[in-house]
């Protein structure tokens, strides 16, 4: 006997934050330049040891110049961030402030201080480009997109970070919507569930699919087979979007379906893995293995 069940997980990416705030727009003649002058009034305004309030706290650290930033042409209607793609530069966040009619990077400082100071002051953003016209200014702050591939470790250490991860959760009751599952013992590593769920994962990063059933029609009983798992019994949780293997067992502990598989005794052994699609903006499909063997 064996039952495999097909649950659907929550996506949950995390949004770009790209908003452009925009005191005013206008086209000038003129060449553009790479000022310095602004950038070093910005960076000794988030040394202040003052929050926007006024209150005491401690300066944010410094903005780093960057030239890519600085060439962002803040036209009416431009969305930051697929612009700054277009310029090679993905951002985890970005913002966008324009000043025109001023003579000087003192005056655009005078300018936005008060009404910007939420955003000047973030210590999130890491760097910092600014692009003059003539009066008109443009100032880009951001944060660089770090890609998944520098912050995750390899698929093997993910999963078994989710072993130990699902092992906790099993080791105290708890409640998957609307039933009551007891501490069940904990799980053993499984070699050929791991390589099912990265094939599975992989399949799916490579054709862009999300779905238990495989694009040859198989799922994970055939996948499991493929490995020489022998079973009685198999569970299947997939997810795409998280960015740490953490985020992954909370997800799936959140969802009723998700976590009655991940909580059920009737599981003995457990494989984990992760596949990455992109180059640059990254996205990780996730996939866990739950058997038991005969």
């Amino acid at each position: 006997m064996f039952s495999v069940p097909h649950f659907v997980s929550h996506r949950a990416r995390r949004p770009l934050a790209a908003c452009a705030l925009l005191l005013a727009h206008c086209h000038t003649q003129g060449q553009a330049q790479d000022d310095a002058t602004l950038p070093a009034l910005i960076n000794a305004y988030r040394a202040q040891p003052l929050t926007c309030s006024g209150a005491a706290a401690a300066g944010v650290p410094a903005l780093a110049r960057n030239r890519v930033l600085a060439r962002l042409d803040m036209a009416p209607g431009v969305i930051i961030a697929p612009a700054l793609e277009k310029l090679g530069y993905f951002a985890e966040r970005a913002d966008g402030i324009s000043v025109t009619g001023a003579p000087d990077a003192a005056t655009v400082m005078d300018t936005i201080r008060a009404g910007y100071c939420a955003v000047l002051r973030d210590g999130a953003y890491t760097e910092l480009g600014v692009r003059r016209t003539g009066d008109d200014w443009t100032i880009v702050l951001a944060q660089p997109l770090v890609p998944l591939r520098a912050t995750l470790p390899p698929w093997r250490d993910a999963g078994r970070f989710i072993l130990a991860a699902s092992n906790a959760a099993r080791a105290q009751g708890r409640q998957c919507g609307d039933r009551y599952y007891g501490a069940a013992p904990a799980l053993a590593w499984s070699g050929a569930l791991a390589d099912a769920a990265h094939a599975h994962s992989s399949d799916m990063a490579q054709r862009a699919y999300f779905s238990h059933t495989g694009k040859d029609g198989g799922g994970v009983i055939e996948r499991a087979a493929r490995q020489g798992y022998r079973y009685v019994r198999l569970g299947e949780n997939i997810a795409f979007g998280q960015r740490t293997a953490q985020d992954v067992v909370d997800g799936w502990l959140a969802s009723p379906a998700h976590c009655a598989n991940l909580m059920s005794a009737e599981f003995h052994d457990m494989g984990a893995a992760y596949a990455l699609r992109g180059a640059q903006r990254q996205t990780a499909y996730w996939t866990q293995v739950l058997g038991t063997a005969r």
